[in-house]
């Protein structure tokens, strides 16, 4: 397709999660077949190119925050303190989304003064819950991070823990997003007055830029509306026909349409004549030209690409579960890797004295530029 002049495919977006598939896939595009590739909601530190590994992926353009820059907003934004942190993690070493949390997790809670609780995802039955649950009672933290596949299972268990006058805050990152909705999950246990809360990071929410007061820059209400008046106009339809039964709450919808309307920003960005399509080597080297008066205004807030093709400052919601059926989660705020939202220009990079600090302190990664610990 991309070879042929009647489909002329310049590049493909919207892939989805950080697993094994999706790493095979963007390479085979990439590096097999030089085709320009905008992810979706992918997440791993390692699924990326950067400074260590700089054309990894040639070709590949990310547009939402990495685990490492996600756990970064949140810890920050909540001010959780490495003392109180108590981390629980998945021990796979095969899955790739795994391996970059455990990396983004331990770096934030460095100091915690608990070996993290370990799990394997494939393998975690209700005895492991009941033993880690023990272990959180004999602790004196407050805090918790921890893999979101084992949301469900450890707030409906720590409802039920034996230290119930303990208050407890689990907090996450965006992989718990589909968990909202798990039938399995006891709600009872977020009910008011247990000390329970779960508050976890998404790639966007649907009230991020409507509600309250958003700041000025970094994103804004015009821009997430646009994408609402796509999926279903003011009289009942969509002025681009029937697209389904269509939700923003989880921010998987905006973050499709963000990654198409990035590819069709690079694509336009190489356009040098009239009627001209412009090749397919030329598409793989626009990512970096997206920030400043280029960056893309997407739904789920400004994408400012740096030289490697990630986004730089990148707005995060932070939701919390709630006990209501009607209403899975509440959105409280945003937040934002670097502490507060970019600048007007939207620079695709920090100033070099902060660069250098975030530069020692990434984890080490192995030959395919994925953390190892």
């Amino acid at each position: 397709m991309s070879a042929s002049p009647e489909h002329r495919l310049r590049a493909v977006f919207g892939l989805n999660l950080s697993v094994g598939r999706t790493e095979r896939t963007i390479d085979r595009l990439t590096n097999d077949k030089g085709i320009a590739v905008v992810g979706g909601p992918i997440t791993a530190d390692g699924l990326a190119n950067d400074a260590r590994h700089p054309r990894c992926y040639p070709g590949l353009a990310k547009l939402v925050p990495s685990h490492r820059e996600q756990t970064r907003a949140l810890t920050r934004s909540l001010r959780v303190k490495p003392v109180e942190t108590f981390l629980v993690e998945d021990a796979s070493e095969s899955d790739l989304c795994a391996r970059s949390l455990r990396s983004a997790f331990r770096a934030e809670a460095e100091g915690t003064p608990y070996a993290p609780e370990q799990y394997d995802a494939d393998k975690f039955t209700a005895n492991d819950v009941v033993q880690m649950v023990n272990n959180l009672c004999d602790s004196k933290d407050h805090g918790l991070l921890l893999g979101p596949r084992a949301l469900s299972q450890l707030v409906s268990a720590l409802g039920k823990r034996g230290c119930a006058s303990r208050p407890f805050r689990v907090v996450t990152v965006s992989g718990a997003s589909t968990l909202a909705l798990d039938p399995a999950m006891d709600r009872g246990a977020l009910s008011y007055g247990a000390g329970l809360t779960a508050e976890y990071t998404t790639i966007t929410h649907e009230n991020a830029w409507t509600t309250g007061r958003p700041p000025r820059s970094g994103g804004s209400a015009d821009d997430f509306e646009a994408l609402g008046r796509l999926v279903k106009s003011p009289h009942g339809d969509s002025p681009i026909g029937d697209i389904g039964p269509t939700g923003l709450a989880d921010g998987r919808t905006i973050t499709a349409h963000d990654s198409a309307l990035t590819a069709i920003a690079g694509i336009r960005n190489r356009v040098v004549a009239k009627d001209k399509v412009p090749g397919q080597a030329s598409i793989t080297v626009a990512w970096p030209r997206l920030h400043g008066r280029q960056k893309v205004r997407g739904a789920g807030g400004w994408i400012c690409l740096n030289s490697y093709g990630t986004p730089y400052d990148k707005a995060v919601a932070i939701v919390r579960l709630s006990p209501d059926p009607r209403r899975h989660i509440r959105f409280p705020k945003l937040a934002w890797p670097e502490g507060k939202p970019p600048g007007g220009s939207c620079t695709a990079e920090p100033d070099g004295r902060r660069r250098t600090r975030r530069a020692q302190a990434a984890p080490p990664v192995d030959g395919k530029g994925l953390p190892k610990e």
